[in-house]
């Protein structure tokens, strides 16, 4: 029944629908939802958003309706993730997650061979049991495999490889498949100089005493399940060294130990202050 009393609750939800709108405009626009999701899930966030208007649209219809009043203590809940969509550099610390380190990101198809699975151990990420597998090495796919498979590694155009001076400069776009590529061809870039850019991560439970890990935060489908990856880089003096700041590292690329097994590592020459990239995520192909 309408009458010229306004329905609060009823108004309360119209306001409330049209924030989450509005928020996911925000989200979309900004680019802001990648602190949150992996890109792929934009179109998800797409059809809720419009889900949002159409539900305020549906309430501020009903403003002037009554009907048997409820209190809308119990929905202030739903405004936390309005909260956290207004936090500023809202990001995940690496340093502070539950151990977890993704050692060789491409190798759900690539290169794993012989995999000893322990407690504590998932997959390719460490979480602070011993384990031991062998490194065998194998031609990567081709785009076409790759396609057909459910494998992270896609063949990608890498940019910043000069084979003259063997130096790798690895732009932050290409963070993620230029590490990935580096484990595919591991030989092909032993004594390359490479550059990398990266925050600094170690974790006693399977790095050495002077190692750590110029890495970026890899999210496969959302903030949760995030955890860092990167490569090993021997340092002279940990002790020197600022963790969870973000650094440019310049070493050259050898075979070398962590954890009990033989990967790539960076012999780390000169590491120097760097500004975060605009994300700190990465996202497998």
């Amino acid at each position: 029944m309408k009458n010229g009393t306004v329905n609060y609750r009823t108004l309360f939800f119209a306001i409330l629908y049209l924030a989450f709108g509005a928020a996911g405009i925000y989200l979309l626009i900004s680019g802001a939802y990648l602190r949150f999701v992996t890109p792929k899930s934009a179109k998800y966030l797409v059809f809720m958003t419009v889900i949002f208007f159409i539900f305020s649209i549906v309430e501020f219809r009903r403003i002037f309706r009554q009907g048997q009043f409820e209190p809308v203590s119990g929905v202030l809940v739903f405004m936390i993730p309005l909260a956290l969509i207004a936090t500023p550099n809202l990001s995940v610390d690496g340093n502070h997650l539950a151990t977890g380190f993704v050692a060789n990101p491409g190798a759900s198809e690539n290169g794993v061979a012989g995999t000893e699975k322990k407690r504590g151990y998932d997959g390719n990420v460490y979480r602070g049991e011993s384990m031991t597998f062998t490194i065998e090495e194998k031609k990567p796919p081709t785009l076409e495999e790759a396609n057909q498979s459910n494998s992270f590694y896609r063949p990608v155009e890498l940019s910043g490889l000069d084979e003259a001076t063997k130096t790798i400069t690895v732009d932050n776009a290409q963070f993620y498949d230029w590490v990935t590529e580096i484990f595919a061809h591991t030989d092909q870039y032993m004594g390359y100089t490479i550059k990398i850019t990266g925050k600094l991560f170690h974790n006693d439970d399977f790095m050495g005493p002077n190692q750590v890990v110029p890495s970026r935060l890899m999210m496969t489908c959302c903030v949760a399940d995030a955890v860092p990856c990167g490569l090993i880089a021997d340092v002279a003096d940990i002790s020197n060294i600022k963790l969870g700041t973000w650094a440019l590292v310049t070493g050259t690329l050898k075979r070398g130990q962590y954890n009990g097994q033989t990967g790539p590592v960076i012999q780390v020459t000169k590491i120097e202050s760097a500004s975060a990239p605009e994300n700190e995520y990465v996202y497998p192909k």
